[in-house]
């Protein structure tokens, strides 16, 4: 536990139910009992999930995972890997936690989604070169484009459903922008909290622009559990559950998008 944090009663009555929980657990499911959670993140989404110049894990969904399992007393180990790596791993089994992940609702089929890690969806849009001017209402509008997305992410069904427009695969934000200013494809799409992070960090925010109209989608992303370790699905979404509560889960809100 993290000197200067305020523990409420309900985690320390979550940490006698995880401690419970991990006793009785057997097999793939017991790793809570047995050593540390291994968790699996994304180690160049910023600034949601990355790995810092210190070689630390960082963004907000790590310092909200952290907080949940701090708060309940959970020792865990923080893995980066790529996302690629990232979808086998759980695929496999070979990992307690993995972030983040979009919903999709086979995903809820295949996975145990723990979250959402915030109430509120990120607005995902489509973005420009600036001062192209361009406008979309409907996926009519984009006939004829040529599309940037990132490789293996998944976005909106009405997205991943049309098929009047070409999709060019990148893989990272940074290829996306420096593409996108390029004129290598008309428009990206992206979620606006990670585009604007990767094109400020290049010092090239001034270079994209949303297109007009209305967000893509609104994007909730969660915690994944591997199928067969239900049991630290259970304490994962109830650590979180409770942390969603407290001030210092607001404060970590508040750092990013205040």
């Amino acid at each position: 536990m993290r000197s200067g944090w305020y523990v409420p009663r309900a985690f320390a009555a979550l940490a006698i139910l995880v401690a419970a929980f991990g006793v009785s657990g057997a097999g793939k499911d017991a790793r809570a009992s047995s050593g540390p959670l291994l968790i699996a993140y994304d180690v160049e989404f910023r600034p949601l999930t990355f790995q810092n110049g210190l070689g630390a894990a960082d963004g907000l969904y790590i310092h909200i995972l952290k907080g949940a399992l701090d708060a309940g007393g959970i020792s865990y180990r923080l893995v980066p890997m790529p996302w690629k790596r990232i979808v086998s791993e759980t695929d496999a089994a070979a990992v307690d936690v993995s972030l983040p992940w979009r919903h999709q609702p086979e995903r809820f089929e295949k996975y145990h989604m723990v979250g959402p890690i915030s109430e509120s969806g990120m607005p995902a849009r489509l973005w420009q070169k600036t001062g192209a001017g361009l406008r979309w209402d409907t996926y009519e509008d984009l006939s004829g484009m040529k599309v940037g997305v990132r490789a293996g992410f998944t976005y909106a069904p009405d997205f991943q459903e049309a098929d009047n427009f070409e999709r060019v695969r990148t893989f990272s934000n940074e290829v996306m922008i420096r593409m996108l200013i390029n004129k290598r494809f008309d428009i990206a799409i992206s979620d606006e909290i990670t585009l604007r992070m990767a094109a400020r960090d290049l010092g090239l925010e001034a270079e994209i622009e949303p297109v007009d109209g209305p967000p893509v989608d609104f994007t909730l992303r969660y915690f994944v559990v591997p199928k067969s370790k239900p049991k630290i699905a259970g304490q994962l979404q109830s650590l979180l559950d409770a942390f969603k509560q407290t001030g210092r889960y607001r404060q970590i809100i508040a750092q990013y998008f205040d």
